[in-house]
């Protein structure tokens, strides 16, 4: 498993998944890119909580200005009518139930259990932020302008 130990190998990591992933120019809305950058800012300054939940946040902005939907949708139907393959919308599953796992609060004694586990980094969340900030590149990337 790879973590960066400073801001720098981790904002080294995000510019090397640009240079892999970018074919071309991407575009996207003026709501997206602020979240994306606070979705980098996040990761790198040691919060990948904060990063994994805004990741998605983008994604499903993203997914809204590409379908140039204004009408309320939930991103599970986002996900769904987009015009990503059918590995990454599974992945985006994933992430989406991933953050409405942290987002939604449980109300029972389980729920202490697993955010202590989750908090003492057990379950990798740096590496789910990781994996989440990858696939908001192959998302924002998908249909590149050249």
């Amino acid at each position: 498993m790879w973590q960066g130990s400073n801001a720098d190998e981790k904002w080294a990591y995000l510019f090397r998944l640009d240079e892999e992933l970018l074919k071309g120019e991407a575009i996207a809305s003026l709501e997206t890119c602020a979240l994306v950058q606070n979705a980098d800012i996040a990761y790198c300054n040691g919060a990948p909580l904060a990063a994994l939940v805004l990741a998605a946040v983008a994604i499903e902005s993203h997914l809204r200005f590409e379908a140039d939907q204004t009408a309320p949708s939930g991103l599970a139907r986002l996900i769904d009518s987009s015009t990503l393959d059918e590995d990454t919308k599974e992945a985006l599953h994933g992430l989406r139930k991933e953050r409405n796992r942290w987002v939604h609060a449980m109300e029972d004694e389980e729920a202490d259990d697993w955010l202590a586990n989750d908090i003492a980094g057990e379950t990798g969340l740096d590496e789910a932020a990781r994996s989440a900030l990858r696939l908001l590149r192959i998302v924002l990337y998908d249909n590149p302008w050249v």
